[in-house]
């Protein structure tokens, strides 16, 4: 257990170090390239030396858990494209050349692959201390994964608060779940695999679906999720050690219309399809719609927006919703010209493009006022909103 412990360390250290000292434009790229690689790579070699067990024995669940992880992963990336048909697709902007795929493996794969050996073989080792060594694992690889520079630097407010807590550290933390729940029964090649297959879309495609930061969240926090869960059953329904009445209750397949559903309204919520909610946070298109109303706002082409229409544009990094009040040709691009109901004067510079979201085409009264009561405990109404959450709007 004593040199468990000292490999515990390592990765402690290697986390104070990367975000204390590594905290500057070159020290970063050199941490990216250099450092994290060969670090994690020499703490994997001491974990093979010094922590010598029979892993084939301790793994009796190798087979069937690689077979399962192989198959979510591929569901992933199936997933994951399939739904570019909604949002479209694009040119990958990763580098894809021979040169560019031996940089990518060195700096990621290579950290992959020893961190997840150097996960599964800890929690393995773990002995009579096993649930306490997962939960520190667990703990320590979650703050690994956040880059605390960033997080001090960036994240101020409410809003960002809450785009940290469910864009990132959640599915972070539901991924470590899942990852050292299946280190734990089916070792280190699983998670190896399930990382790099769910990785290496950006690597080796030449086109990527256009999905925001927020999709991409969606997933590694739903797939890891389902994932454990049909793992987890399938493992305590061989193993028996739950009653048969809890086992079927379990069963993943039981619960799929349920998840569907669940999947639907959260894709609807983050803008995965074509409409998508707003909540209103001030009365300026009164009488048409308030504070606390929902708009559902429908993504249309620039040509189609007429006089009269109510329409979402981004404008300093907010949402804004207002109604045309002029369209115009200027040098052969259409821009337009808005106004909200209740205001004294026309917004100040015209709409182009590239700032439309959207169309208002329905109005829900009163059922956003939870979001507004939510962002309240954040001390946050009227700051700037995260454009990729597309879940709220400034008036």
């Amino acid at each position: 257990m004593r040199r468990s412990l000292i490999v515990i360390l390592g990765l402690i250290f290697f986390l104070v170090i990367t975000n204390h000292f590594f905290d500057r434009v070159g020290r970063e790229v050199f941490a990216f390239n250099v450092f994290n690689p060969f670090y994690l790579l020499v703490v994997a070699i001491i974990t093979y030396l010094w922590l010598d067990f029979d892993l084939k024995i301790r793994w009796k669940y190798k087979k069937k858990v690689f077979e399962w992880v192989i198959i979510i992963s591929l569901f992933y990336i199936i997933l994951y494209f399939v739904l570019g048909l909604i949002d479209g697709y694009g040119h990958n902007p990763y580098d894809n050349s021979f040169k560019g795929l031996l940089i990518n493996f060195w700096t990621i794969g290579t950290i992959i692959i020893t961190q997840e050996y150097v996960r599964a073989v800890l929690i393995n080792k773990g002995g009579n201390n096993k649930k306490k060594v997962f939960l520190l694992i667990y703990v320590i690889y979650i703050l690994i994964a956040i880059n605390f520079n960033y997080l001090f630097e960036n994240v101020e407010n409410g809003n960002q608060k809450i785009s940290f807590l469910v864009g990132f550290l959640l599915p972070v933390a539901i991924e470590n779940l899942f990852l050292n729940y299946i280190a734990m029964i089916g070792g280190y090649v699983p998670t190896i695999i399930y990382r790099l297959i769910t990785t290496s879309i950006y690597w080796l495609s030449p086109i990527l679906p256009n999905h925001s930061w927020l999709v991409k969240r969606f997933f590694d926090f739903f797939i890891p999720l389902f994932g454990f869960w049909i793992i987890y059953y399938k493992i305590n329904k061989k193993e028996k050690k739950v009653k048969p009445k809890d086992i079927s209750s379990m069963n993943p397949l039981k619960w799929i219309p349920s998840f569907l559903l669940l999947f639907i309204m959260i894709a609807f919520i983050i803008g995965l399809f074509p409409t998508y909610p707003l909540v209103v946070y001030s009365d300026s298109m009164k009488p048409s719609f308030r504070v606390g109303d929902i708009v559902l706002m429908k993504k249309e082409k620039i040509d189609k927006i007429e006089i009269g229409d109510v329409i979402g544009y981004i404008s300093n990094k907010n949402i804004i919703v207002h109604r045309v009040i002029q369209k115009n040709n200027q040098r052969g691009n259409i821009v337009f010209i808005t106004k909200g109901d209740n205001n004294p004067n026309v917004d100040q510079k015209s709409i182009n493009k590239e700032q439309v979201i959207g169309k208002v085409i329905y109005v829900i009264p009163k059922i956003g006022y939870p979001s507004i009561w939510f962002r309240k405990l954040f001390n946050y109404i009227d700051v700037t909103v995260s454009i990729n959450n597309r879940n709220e709007v400034i008036i």
